[in-house]
């Protein structure tokens, strides 16, 4: 392994505690920076296609059809199989030989980032065995393909490249959600705690079907839309499956009718 390698590994274990800490305190910011650097490389990689009618096309339709397809997407992955970990270790080394492409963006894609950081920062060595494993896998297999399509038809992969980071963009908004991790807001207005969410939290699923208990203070039909923003303010997930990371060992004290058991 030669100096930039042992550069990565090093900024990857050194940094991964101040990441994780920063996606939970500055969600926004967070994802501010990643479409920002998602931008310099949309203008990086089409410096190098040379542009013709077809090209621009097929840059837009894989854009918008990627757009589309990521409104489906659900919650970050917070407690990924070794399937998927395997899969994403193949995906994002893939980011090796596609310029421009980074291959956190890759792992944000697939709502992968939050829980890659959190296995590295609780040194969870076999989780990151299978993610390695994968990224062994991807390196040798799909990298070799990507390689040589970029050798034999350059212009048009880029185009499709360019067309992906734009279409990709759609994981970072809402602002708080695009960076995979979403928490409390407290009484004084700030995001998350400085209790260490990652290494004490649970994870808690929301459900957004409406209560049909009641109180004692009315008839407790109140939605769950309501409840969430009571919760969160504008920081609430807005959607069905979303993952609230907590910093918190027992159930967070908030209605427990919007929220579901702790996922294990």
């Amino acid at each position: 392994m030669g100096p930039p390698g042992v550069g990565l590994l090093a900024a990857v274990f050194l940094l991964a505690g101040v990441i994780e800490e920063t996606l939970i305190e500055h969600p926004e910011p967070m994802a501010g920076l990643f479409l920002g650097l998602v931008a310099a490389s949309v203008l990086i990689t089409g410096r190098g296609v040379e542009w013709t009618a077809g090209r621009l096309a097929a840059a837009g339709l894989v854009g918008l059809a990627l757009f589309v397809a990521l409104g489906w997407q659900g919650a970050p992955v917070p407690d990924p199989e070794a399937p998927a970990l395997f899969g994403a270790g193949a995906v994002a080394i893939c980011a090796m030989v596609l310029p421009g492409i980074s291959g956190s963006f890759l792992l944000l894609m697939m709502g992968m980032y939050a829980s890659l950081i959190d296995i590295i920062d609780n040194r969870l060595l076999a989780d990151a065995a299978i993610f390695g494993a994968g990224a062994v896998f991807g390196l040798a297999c799909f990298s070799t393909l990507l390689a040589r399509l970029l050798a034999d038809r350059p212009h048009e992969v880029l185009a499709v490249m360019v067309g992906l980071l734009l279409g990709s963009t759609r994981v970072l908004w809402p602002w708080p959600h695009g960076v995979g991790v979403v928490s409390h807001q407290n009484r004084r207005g700030r995001l998350g705690n400085r209790s260490g969410l990652a290494r004490h939290g649970r994870w808690t699923r929301v459900s957004h079907r409406p209560s049909r208990h009641r109180d004692g203070h009315g008839d407790g039909r109140q939605s769950t839309g309501k409840g969430l923003r009571a919760l969160g303010g504008r920081f609430a997930p807005t959607q069905p499956g979303t993952v609230i990371r907590t910093g918190h060992r027992t159930k967070p004290p908030v209605q427990p009718e919007f929220l579901a058991s702790p996922l294990d």
